[in-house]
């Protein structure tokens, strides 16, 4: 089977966190969280959330005042 993959944005709080656990709870689904800072501790708990089977987290720095952070979140999320 084929996996999802769906981008959130605002990842670490709020309704972006509740979509983050929503979607990694189903099986088969990649996430994509996108934060404006990985190492802030609200950022780091995403990666204690459950997973569904063959589901899994990939959190990216993406703060839309940094004009290049969209571009090299895509080159991370290709290497």
């Amino acid at each position: 089977m084929s996996s999802t993959t769906v981008l959130i944005s605002g990842a670490n709080r709020g309704l972006g966190k509740g979509l983050v656990e929503r979607y990694l709870a189903r099986d088969d689904h990649i996430v994509v969280a996108a934060v404006r800072d990985p190492n802030h501790p609200t950022s780091k708990t995403l990666t204690d959330l459950p997973a569904g089977k063959h589901s899994r987290l990939v959190v990216v720095k993406i703060d839309s005042t940094v004009e290049t952070d969209a571009l090299k979140a895509v080159g991370s999320l290709r290497a």
